[in-house]
Order: C-alpha cells, then sequence, then structure tokens
C-alpha cells in the first residue's frame, strides 16, 4: 500500500510513494554526476567552479541518502527472523553484488582501452574484497545489513556504526575499502532510529531545509576536505532532511510520479547506467559527434536512463527481474476453474 503522507504513525515497510520518490531524485543525480565525471575524464568536459560546487554538493549525500533509507525500511525487520532477513539479504544485495560486478568486469575488458577503468583477472579474483566502480555500494550496504544482525538492537546497530565511522575518519585513506564501508555503515544505522524525526520532518519549511543544507555544504567547503571527510556529515544529514522534505511534498501534491517511477526501477538504473552511458559516449566519439559538451551530456545522461529503464521494464514483463537481482520474483496466478454441479 502506498503512502504520502509521515504522519507520527507512518509505517516506513512495504512499498511507500515518498521512498520511492526520494530515491529518484538520488538515482538521477546519481546519472547526472557519474555522466560529467565520465566525460570530464575523457577530455569531452572541462571542470568550472559552478560545476565543482555543485558536484561537492551532491556528493556529500547522494548515496548516505539510499543507506539512510535502506535503514529507515528496515526497521524491526531482523526481530525474530534473522536466519530469513540473512538469506533475503544475500538474494537482493550479495548475489546482484557479485553477478553484475562479473558481467561488467567482462565488458570492461572487452572494451580495452575505451572505458575509463581499466579491468583484469587479477581484480575479477579480487572481487569480495575490493568492488569495481559503482558497486562498492552493495558491498557496503550488505556490510551494514550484517553489522544489524550482529549488534541486534538498532540502539546498538547505531553505537557500533558510530564507532565505526569515526575508526574510518581517523584512516589515512579514505578512499579505501574498509574506509568506505565504515563509513556509510552510519547512514544506514541513522536510518534505523529515524522514523519520528523523519514522520515530523514534513512540517518543517522547505525554504529552511535548504537554507540549512546551502549553508552546511559551503561551511564543508571552506575546510577543503574530500566529501567523505567527517566535516561533510552535517551537508549529508542536511541533504538527505531536504530530499525527503522535497518528496513528501512532491508526493503529497501528486507531482512525482517521474521521481516515483525512477525510484521503483533505481537498482536497475544504478546497476546498469554506467556501462550504457560510456556506451553511448565511445560510439559518439567514433562517429566524430560534434554535438559539444553539452550534446554529450545530454545524449549519455539519456542513454544512462533509457537502456536501464527499458531492460527493467522487459525483464518486469518477462518475469526475469529476480534472475538478474533486480527484483522479486512475481508469483503466477493460476485461474481456478470450479465445474458445475451436474
Amino acid at each position: 500500500m502506498k503512502q504520502s503522507n509521515l504522519g507520527e504513525g507512518a509505517d516506513f515497510g512495504g512499498r511507500i510513494e515518498w521512498i520511492d520518490t526520494a530515491k529518484g531524485i538520488g538515482i538521477l543525480l546519481v546519472v547526472l554526476a557519474h555522466c560529467w565525471r565520465g566525460l570530464i575524464d575523457n577530455g569531452l568536459m572541462q571542470w568550472t567552479d559552478g560545476l565543482r560546487l555543485l558536484d561537492h554538493a551532491i556528493y556529500s549525500f547522494h548515496m548516505p541518502l539510499f543507506f539512510f533509507l535502506s535503514g529507515l525500511t528496515a526497521g524491526g525487520a531482523v526481530a525474530g527472523r534473522r536466519r530469513k532477513y540473512v538469506f533475503g539479504k544475500i538474494k537482493s544485495v550479495a548475489y546482484p553484488y557479485f553477478l553484475w560486478s562479473v558481467m561488467i568486469g567482462l565488458i570492461l575488458m572487452r572494451a580495452g582501452g575505451a572505458a575509463n577503468t581499466r579491468f583484469t583477472w587479477s581484480d575479477m579474483l579480487a572481487l569480495p574484497w575490493l568492488p569495481i566502480q559503482q558497486f562498492w555500494f552493495l558491498q557496503a550496504l550488505f556490510f551494514a545489513q550484517m553489522l544489524k544482525v550482529v549488534a541486534g538492537s538498532n540502539r546498538m546497530t547505531l553505537l557500533a556504526a558510530g564507532v565505526l565511522f569515526i575508526v574510518a575518519a581517523l584512516l589515512p585513506n579514505s578512499e579505501a575499502t574498509v574506509a568506505v564501508v565504515f563509513h556509510f555503515s552510519l547512514f544506514f544505522a541513522l536510518g534505523l532510529t529515524a522514523k519520528h524525526f523523519v514522520a515530523r520532518l514534513a512540517t518543517y519549511p522547505f525554504p529552511f531545509v535548504a537554507l540549512t543544507f546551502g549553508v552546511s555544504v559551503a561551511a564543508a567547503l571552506a575546510t577543503g576536505r574530500h566529501y567523505t571527510d567527517v566535516v561533510f556529515l552535517p551537508a549529508a544529514l542536511t541533504g538527505i532532511a531536504l530530499t525527503i522534505r522535497s518528496s513528501t511534498g512532491l508526493s503529497n501534491a501528486g507531482r512525482g510520479m517521474f521521481f516515483s517511477a525512477l525510484g521503483r526501477m533505481s537498482m536497475s538504473i544504478y546497476v546498469a547506467h554506467i556501462v550504457a552511458a560510456s556506451g553511448s559516449r565511445i560510439l559518439l566519439t567514433k562517429m566524430g559527434f560534434a554535438g559539444g559538451p553539452s550534446g554529450y551530456f545530454i545524449l549519455c545522461v539519456a542513454a544512462g536512463l533509457i537502456a536501464p529503464i527499458t531492460m527493467h521494464l522487459c525483464l518486469e514483463r518477462l518475469n526475469l527481474l529476480w534472475v538478474l537481482g533486480l527484483g522479486k520474483r512475481r508469483r503466477s496466478m493460476h485461474t481456478i476453474h470450479i465445474a458445475p454441479a451436474s
């Protein structure tokens, strides 16, 4: 049952309109940022002060948002059903992590020098502890979910995640796998314990939430630190709050259909958008495309959205989303015919 309102008794289990909308906003930001970064890496776009500011603002919160929403919807799902929860996460998180990492890895090896990322058979063997491209998210999310299983209560999970967050801040390499996993676990744990805060958030004036986010980003940028640094924590939290406030407003006004549709397909878009956007960039370059940076960007974003969406809709129609770890298997409905009494 869909919900767009946020009362104190709001239930965050099942499919909820505003959460899908928030995921849709988040996944759109992911695609946009990955597209301009990919084009910049290939010399087809250039950094500007405005673009760099936008990039840092987005990266400060768009991935913490997905961890937070995952924690928010997890709630008490583990209580009394740990084995079922673990097997469920192996199917929905660990399985797609390995499946899509292997598939994308094979594509990268085939692409060779045309791809921004180099990939070898040694990298393939290292996948259990060394993720490639965007698939670090699934690895870190699975760790956070298992932390919840081990810690038990939501409060203990938050305490453990807080300690790990501090450890990550003290590590010399913030982009090391262990640092990333520890860092993002905090946002999952915060989501576990944020039900009442989120229920009240819809009452906060939108301009106030937006201003708070802007001030937080400006303060963090003034330090010159990386967006995974602890100084960006206020920006991450206020960015999450701004997205949720925007999502509830759009859903309540009946204007979030586009974003909620993206949100329902966010897993498919996430795993496939980079290869779709990169493939379009390579094809356009070989064709001698002369549309300039804006033309490349628009077409790469379009490919990064349309190709995964088309894949998702086709697999959904064929009831094959579960095969690729992109959704649940839809049970067939058999019509029961009752013979008339003789």
